[in-house]
């Protein structure tokens, strides 16, 4: 309920209400030591709360999202581990038109190597969102819809276990410096660098 000079709350919203339900089944498969996850999934939701504006409402209404995610996990290697995603989601706001900010597309890829001394990884993946709608408003609020563009981010780590209690790693996300938005007008970071240390109890 809470206000601001370009937002005013809505004392009128009601609660989302929705039934979910997923159905999924897992394959292992011993030569790559891995498995497959398939998963069906579907939410019917009733008074979805949605901004308009300079404020909140429910659509009025029912709104459904429903898709199907995969994943599996491999070792080709002894050392080396695979990982890969993918979730297709379609969604209706109840009028045939898609909900905003959700990509009917998202799938990642990652890859994990650890070096023959046993304390040192290396990994690196991408990241995929598609195409996905949000909302533009002009100077009287008048709403409309535009297409965020789809983006693909490259991310970097290593890591060694210097001792039982110390690890240092570095990473490096959005390697290539990708300009994308997740939301109409919003910043996301460019490339950057995080370096740390993991102390664990025990000494």
């Amino acid at each position: 309920f809470g206000s601001s000079s370009t937002y005013t709350g809505n004392a009128n919203l009601r609660p989302e209400e929705n039934t979910t339900w997923d159905l999924g089944a897992e394959y292992h498969f011993d030569e790559l030591d891995g498995y497959l996850d398939v998963t069906l999934f579907n939410s019917d939701v009733d008074n979805l709360i949605t901004g308009s504006g300079t404020t909140s409402v429910n659509l009025d209404s029912g709104a459904r999202i429903r898709g199907l995610e995969l994943s599996a996990v491999v070792n080709p290697a002894e050392n080396l581990r695979i990982n890969a995603s993918y979730t297709y989601t379609d969604t209706d706001d109840g009028s045939g038109q898609q909900l905003v900010r959700r990509a009917r597309h998202i799938a990642s890829i990652n890859a994990s190597h650890l070096f023959a001394n046993g304390k040192t990884r290396l990994t690196g993946g991408l990241q995929y969102n598609s195409d996905q709608q949000d909302y533009q408003f002009d100077a009287l609020w008048n709403r409309s819809l535009v297409t965020l563009s789809g983006y693909t981010l490259a991310n970097i780590a290593v890591s060694h276990q210097y001792s039982d209690q110390v690890e240092l790693f570095g990473r490096v996300e959005n390697l290539f410096d990708e300009d994308y938005e997740e939301v109409l007008s919003y910043g996301t970071k460019g490339i950057n660098l995080m370096l740390g240390i993991n102390i664990r109890n025990g000494f």
